[in-house]
């Protein structure tokens, strides 16, 4: 799931964002000359954005790309389109928007990167998989294009078991707090009396 969400659905985020054809020069420049912006992103969101003008949204992970549809003052530069009950709800299945999808995309991540609990259901990954083959569509019907390679890679990855290569990627991205408790975690040592 955290394959799917880093890889494709974050891709289909950055797809939006082009879709107003804005030179990312502009959006750079009006990002780097907004202080209230500027003054709530880390450093290393900082260094993202500007690579805005040459790498375009290439770098761009969800939470960066969603502070910066979600801060009014680019909302018409990029697109002006908000989920049907605005940004912090749960979009119904009836509410097509691309604001909707947006939080689709938003709330997959929150709940792959905010779970403690790292193990799912057989019942909880169908239903993810589900859901993100449901954005896709979705996001197809918005670009008016087919997105059946996208589709694709979700069921790849919903198929595919992790190598060892990609297991040691996926330890590196977990928070560092939970880092600390998955060390010791591997120390302890098990007796059977």
């Amino acid at each position: 799931c955290k394959l799917v969400v880093g890889d494709v659905l974050a891709q289909i985020r950055r797809d939006y964002l082009d879709v107003a054809a804005i030179p990312h020069s502009t959006i750079e420049k009006a990002i780097m000359n907004s202080k209230p912006f500027r003054d709530n992103l880390r450093q290393e969101e900082l260094a993202t954005i500007q690579t805005l003008p040459t790498e375009g949204f290439k770098h761009f992970d969800i939470s960066l790309m969603h502070k910066i549809v979600r801060f009014s003052k680019f909302s018409m530069l990029i697109f002006n389109d908000v989920p049907t009950r605005l940004w912090k709800s749960e979009p119904s299945d009836t509410e097509n928007t691309f604001g909707d999808n947006l939080q689709r995309i938003k709330k997959c991540r929150d709940k792959i990167d905010h779970n403690p609990n790292v193990s799912l259901t057989v019942g909880e990954l169908q239903n993810n998989f589900e859901q993100y083959i449901d954005i896709v569509r979705r996001a197809a019907q918005h670009f008016n294009k087919n997105l059946k390679n996208y589709e694709q890679k979700i069921n790849d990855y919903r198929d595919c078991s992790l190598d060892s290569g990609q297991a040691t990627k996926m330890s590196g991205e977990i928070k560092p707090s939970l880092k600390k408790f998955v060390e010791v975690k591997s120390m302890c040592v098990y007796i059977d009396e």
